[in-house]
């Protein structure tokens, strides 16, 4: 549909299953549709730690999933043009990973 726009926000990178996931907020028009899966995430190397706690995880394939391909198919009213499966792009992240965990020890006073 002729100035439909599409936003998408607020992203979650999803590893609880079994193949990484990217959710987000998608809005039509302003309008909120719902928190969706967005994008499939394949690793096509093994994430990297180096020593000053950098997590970096290069070449991840980006395809689109069943719920965004037939959201966007609706919202646009096409029929079947977005499929699951195709490639958005390629990603690379990078994080640093915090190691220092703070314990909080109870005294008798807070149990």
């Amino acid at each position: 549909m002729p100035g439909t726009k599409v936003s998408l926000l607020n992203f979650i990178i999803d590893t609880t299953g079994k193949k990484p996931i990217l959710t987000g907020i998608a809005a039509v028009n302003g309008d909120v549709v719902d928190r969706l899966r967005l994008f499939r995430l394949e690793l096509t190397e093994d994430p990297v730690v180096t020593e000053s706690g950098t997590l970096k995880v290069r070449a991840v394939t980006v395809t689109l999933t069943n719920q965004a391909a037939d959201t966007l198919n609706a919202v646009f009213g096409l029929d079947g043009v977005f499929k699951p499966g195709f490639v958005v792009g390629h990603a690379y992240v990078r994080t640093h990973i915090d190691t220092t965990i703070d314990v909080y020890e109870a005294d008798e006073d807070d149990l």
